[in-house]
């Protein structure tokens, strides 16, 4: 009977240290990405979301520069765990509370910047020869202006993401498209739809 309690306690605790390991590892993982976004750690990002990918960007060049002033409006990012949840093994739910600038806010005056350069006399008499290249990048720079010259307004929100092991790594998993639109106030998918 003794031996039944012990072996009976042993497996309690091997499977509550389990949890316990995965839960932590996967808030480690979190947290190291989140840092990677104040820091603006490309090489880090690169491993957790593929930003020349997801910006849909035809110029590398438009790309990168739109890379480097996202990355610099995250480098004031709070952001706060309010919990951690072990969905299974290789699943942890991830809740936090992240403040950020108020990407509504900076559509807003991005639009408001478009439509003023669309009305100068010197936008409509170049942009008939512009390439496509040019196009962009002239729109890229025109959020960079925004984001780099401007005081924004910041918001709080809670936003969730599941991450998952990898090749012995913990990522986001199927919900990161949903995570990465909230984190970034979904300005990536915006400005692609305006370019």
């Amino acid at each position: 009977m003794k031996k039944r309690i012990v072996s009976g306690l042993l497996v309690f605790m091997l499977v509550f240290l389990t949890g316990c390991g995965a839960k932590s590892d996967a808030e480690t993982a979190f947290a190291t990405m989140m840092k990677a976004f104040q820091t603006g750690e490309a090489e880090t990002i690169r491993t957790y979301y593929d930003f020349n990918q997801e910006s849909k960007f035809v110029n590398p060049d438009a790309s990168d520069e739109m890379l480097r002033v996202v990355l610099g409006t995250m480098q004031d990012m709070k952001y706060h765990i309010e919990s951690v949840e072990k969905i299974d093994g290789a699943n942890v739910k991830i809740t936090a509370r992240v403040t950020t600038l108020d990407f509504s806010q900076v559509m807003d005056l991005y639009i408001e910047r478009l439509m003023m350069l669309v009305a100068d006399e010197t936008y409509q008499a170049q942009v008939a020869s512009l390439a496509q290249t040019e196009y962009q990048k002239l729109i890229a720079d025109q959020m960079a202006e925004i984001l780099t010259g401007q005081e924004i307004d910041t918001e709080e929100k809670t936003v969730s993401v599941t991450m998952v092991k990898e090749k012995d790594q913990w990522v986001p998993g199927g919900d990161r498209d949903a995570f990465f639109d909230a984190l970034f106030g979904n300005l990536i998918g915006a400005v692609n739809s305006l370019i």
